[in-house]
Formats: structure tokens, sequence, C-alpha cells
């Protein structure tokens, strides 16, 4: 799934560009930032690469990889942009989901299908 890689690298994308419009806490921009301004640009920043590694690795990575990726980068980058009204305890557990989704995708994968051919 080449389309894949392609989505995941403009994920990255978008998060690298959000990165540059987030002034970072104790930078003398720090004043001028809205109020409500929760993700830590770290949070950002760590997401992108973890995007661009899934991206260029050398297996193509599965569709639900692909798309809790894409949904984990669009939360936090809309949380930063003040677009998600909704509390923290709702976006922040959905985001978190969504990066367990990312990352043990493949892990949870083998151990659904180790089961199904030991019990078939």
């Amino acid at each position: 799934m080449k389309f894949g890689k392609v989505l995941l690298v403009v994920a990255a994308i978008f998060c690298f560009k959000e990165l540059a419009r987030v002034p970072w806490h104790g930078s003398t921009i720090d004043m001028f930032e809205p109020p409500g301004m929760d993700p830590d640009p770290w949070t950002i920043a760590v997401w992108g690469v973890l995007l661009l590694r899934r991206a260029f690795s050398v297996k193509d990575p599965p569709a639900p990889v692909v798309v809790s990726g894409c949904l984990a980068a669009a939360i936090i980058i809309a949380k930063s942009h003040g677009i998600v009204k909704i509390s923290d305890s709702v976006t922040w557990p959905l985001a978190l989901a969504a990066m367990i989704c990312f990352a043990l995708w493949e892990r949870t994968e083998k151990l659904w299908t180790r089961k199904s051919k030991s019990s078939g």
C-alpha cells in the first residue's frame, strides 16, 4: 500500500508545519500564545518523527496503522488550533488510543492470528 506511506508522510509534514507555527514555551513569543494551546510542541515533534519512521520503513504499513496515525495527527493539530471544543478528557484518550493502535497494530494482529490458528 504505497498510498499509505504517502499519507503518513503528508501527516508528518502537517505535524512539522504545525510545529513551526506553535511557539515554544519559555520563548520570547510565549506571551502571544493563545489560551487553550494545549499540545506541547514536543508531542507534535515526536509524533511527526514517528510518522516518518513508519512511512520510510521497509514494509508497507497496514491500513489500520495509516488511519490511526493520520487520526492522531489530526487530533493533535486540531487541538493545537483550538478547533476541537471537546474537553481534554475526551480528546486525549482518543488520541492516545489512536497512537497505541498505530504503535502496536502489527503485534496485536500476530497475536490474533496465532490464537486463531491454535484454536482452529
